[in-house]
């Protein structure tokens, strides 16, 4: 009992952590909890599957089935119904090998969040069904025969003496669970109790299941390739093409055939019907050969002209790459040529501008000392003396 409340307390401690996981990347709130994100309706019932098991204090009660039809009555004790009941576990051990395969990791969660889908036990299932659908089936279809086998051992064995068809036997009971889930149903053996007629209706809804992922898988197992079906398609067409030159022989046989008749001594009016008339059959042949070598050249037609449309756009885009670069070339060297050009001008305008400026200061020097020349020549000492002299006069 304090196991199973163990587990019950562990499943808790698991959603608290993918509430905080969550938590931390932003898929929930901070105010959110596990009443909040509905997340406390799975936890609730994984905790009531994980609680069905044989206890102590159950282990003195009885549950007892009267069966008319054999006037027997049936003691269960209440143990025994809930062991077979906590099979339902089984999923654990199921989930956990979801968890250890390679679609439910931290890496297929970051790339199923890029591309809007979630990375959760479905995506999971579907994915190995997908990779490894037969070793998948043969594990669900052996653990369904036996557990389902062994609730029928439980709940018939008591039954055997009185039906004359001993669920005692564990094989006896699996094949019972064998010809049900297939809905094959042979009728030597089947359930009579309450319990077991339960057992044998759940295993008849799972075999639907199991039945049509059978056929899924065969059918996708079946289901040709790209190129083999073109494979495919290339031998029958070349087939047909055999049985059309066949038909055509016989076409110019029977044509030989008739005028060969019509031109015969003495005529016979039924030898050349009857080679008429092999002549039609024969034509006819031919016309249905004719008729199904193009209908497949028609379809291959159809595939090689899209195949050789795409082709076409394949080379057309190849060939646009190649003018861009060579475009893209001609572009880099004009403008290379158009920048050295503009570096020469830069180069001539700076010249020039030196040129000038050395030209302005000449000038310049030149004029100045011009000035001073003048200014030296027309300078007089005595006209100055007595310039001022007259001023001080005055």
């Amino acid at each position: 009992m304090a196991v199973n409340l163990l587990l019950a307390f562990s499943i808790y401690i698991r959603y608290d952590l993918y509430l905080e996981w969550y938590r931390s990347r932003h898929m929930l709130t901070e105010v959110d909890t596990l009443y909040t994100s509905g997340w406390w309706q799975s936890m609730v019932f994984e905790q009531i599957i994980c609680l069905i098991a044989p206890y102590p204090f159950t282990y003195n009660y009885i549950y007892t089935e009267v069966n008319s039809n054999y006037n027997v009555t049936i003691h269960y004790k209440i143990n025994q119904i809930l062991m077979c009941f906590s099979f339902l576990r089984v999923y654990i051990l199921f989930r956990y090998g979801l968890f250890k395969s390679s679609f439910m990791t931290p890496r297929a969660s970051r790339m199923c969040n890029m591309v809007g889908c979630q990375a959760d036990h479905m995506f999971a299932i579907k994915a190995l069904m997908k990779q490894m659908p037969y070793s998948l089936l043969m594990v669900i279809l052996i653990l369904t025969i036996f557990l389902f086998g062994y609730q029928l051992k439980v709940f018939d064995g008591p039954l055997s003496d009185a039906s004359q068809q001993n669920f005692n036997l564990l094989s006896n009971a699996c094949w019972n669970v064998i010809i049900t889930l297939t809905t094959t149903g042979y009728g030597e053996l089947y359930p009579k109790s309450q319990l077991g007629r339960l057992v044998g209706l759940i295993v008849c809804f799972w075999g639907t299941f199991m039945v049509s992922f059978f056929v899924v898988s065969v059918n996708n197992m079946l289901n040709m390739k790209p190129s083999e079906e073109k494979s495919f398609n290339i031998i029958l067409r070349l087939h047909f093409k055999e049985e059309l030159k066949d038909h055509a022989s016989l076409v110019l046989g029977s044509a030989f055939n008739m005028k060969r008749y019509e031109k015969r001594q003495p005529y016979s009016e039924n030898l050349y019907q009857i080679a008429v008339k092999r002549m039609k059959n024969s034509i006819q042949a031919f016309k249905r050969a004719m008729s199904k070598v193009r209908r497949y050249m028609d379809e291959e037609s159809q595939m090689d002209m899209f195949t050789n449309q795409v082709d076409n756009v394949q080379d057309e885009v190849k060939i646009l790459k190649k003018d861009s670069k060579i475009i893209q070339g001609g572009l880099n060297q004009v403008i290379s040529m158009l920048q050295t050009l503009n570096d020469r001008l830069e180069q001539q305008k700076e010249i020039k501008s030196n040129k000038l400026t050395e030209d302005d200061g000449g000038r310049m020097l030149a004029s100045q000392n011009s000035f001073v020349t003048e200014s030296m020549v027309s300078y007089n000492p005595r006209r100055q003396m007595t310039l001022m002299r007259q001023e001080t006069k005055h």
